[in-house]
């Protein structure tokens, strides 16, 4: 099955309120997006507490973060994980706790007012939603996990390890454009620096989470190996930022260290279920996950790939199966004919036995 029929499969499955989800989640990111762009084509500094470089700043990481929260609506739409749905109504949380920062700054300003009245109707509504989704979602574990507690262990591991995996991928890229742009300018080699490792730890979490989906010891513990490499950047990183104040004066400092500090703490408690994840090997997941429905774009390629094995595996089969259907079908002509013979041997045996016979009488 290819990819594009994968995501038609699992769209027909989607219900009712998992589009409702998904709608409201794209409506409130476009009402969103449509007020800060207003907001910036008609600032004011005069007025305004801070300076309009300083919230260009801001309103870039909201309007990529938006970008993310809504892929990831779809990740968890699609993957029915509990533990994303979880993760996403954290987020929703940093949403309203945002809203509520430019409130106290912006108190005056009434595009600011009208974004924190959509952002809190939107609350209240994905209040409800959660209730059926989470509903949904518990229903999708037991049909995966089964009804043994262990199994349920192994794969509440393996869902909450697949969210911090995406976590990581999003801080990342977040890091990785707020370092293209906002840190620094030029040819500072510090930035070549910063975009090369943070692509390099991309592939690093692609390479992690194919080791675990797949369980292949040996890659996984190399990629454990190098899990420590990322919270000593991130660590250093901020330490150049609080010590070198004059290079990096013009960032939005305070969102930028909260970047750094969320990637550090998505990072470490990852390497604590990367462990727990390579210690459940060999006990029956991997089997319940390959017969599940792809969960998300990394799985969905995967799992193509395992089905082009497969196929290719079960067309060998079938050449053999004909094959040796076809030398069972010639054993049993030469069988038939063998019979064949030897009923005729018998029949002339017996006919021959009564020409004696009746000779004999004859003479008699």
């Amino acid at each position: 099955m290819g990819f594009i029929s994968r995501i038609r499969s699992q769209y027909s499955q989607i219900t009712y309120y998992q589009k409702f989800f998904l709608l409201c989640v794209l409506l409130e990111s476009v009402a969103v997006i449509i007020i800060q762009s207003v907001g910036l084509t008609s600032y004011d500094a005069e007025k305004e507490k801070i300076s309009h470089k300083l919230l260009s700043y801001y309103s870039i990481l909201f309007f990529i973060a938006i970008g993310f929260s809504l892929i990831f609506s779809v990740v968890i739409v699609v993957s029915q994980n509990l533990y994303q749905l979880f993760t996403f109504a954290i987020v929703i949380l940093v949403y309203t706790i945002y809203a509520i920062y430019e409130i106290i700054t912006l108190h005056h300003n009434p595009r600011i007012i009208v974004l924190f009245i959509i952002i809190i109707i939107f609350d209240i509504i994905y209040g409800v939603i959660f209730y059926f989704l989470y509903r949904d979602f518990s229903f999708s574990f037991f049909n995966i996990a089964g009804g043994t507690p262990i199994m349920h262990e192994l794969y509440r591991v393996w869902s909450i390890f697949t969210t911090l995996i995406q976590l990581d991928f999003m801080v990342s890229v977040l890091l990785l454009i707020a370092g293209a742009f906002f840190l620094l300018r030029g040819n500072d080699p510090e930035l070549w620096f910063d975009v090369i490792f943070v692509v390099s730890n991309l592939f690093y979490l692609w390479f992690s989470y194919i080791s675990v989906k797949i369980e292949k010891a040996k890659q996984a513990k190399i990629c454990i190996s190098l899990s420590f490499i990322q919270p000593i950047y991130l660590i250093v990183k901020m330490i150049l930022i609080l010590v070198q104040k004059e290079k990096y004066k013009d960032i939005p400092r305070v969102p930028v260290i909260m970047m750094l500090l969320m990637g550090l703490i998505i990072r470490i408690v990852l390497l604590i279920f990367f462990f727990k994840a390579v210690k459940n090997f060999d006990q029956g997941l991997k089997g319940r996950l390959s017969n599940n429905v792809s969960t998300d774009m990394i799985s969905t390629l995967v799992d193509e790939d395992n089905d082009t094995t497969s196929s290719s595996d079960q067309d060998k089969k079938v050449t053999k199966y004909d094959a040796g259907k076809e030398s069972n079908q010639e054993s049993d002509v030469d069988l038939e004919q063998s019979d064949e013979k030897k009923s005729q041997s018998s029949y002339s045996e017996d006919k021959s036995s009564q020409s004696e016979e009746s000779s004999s009488d004859d003479g008699y």
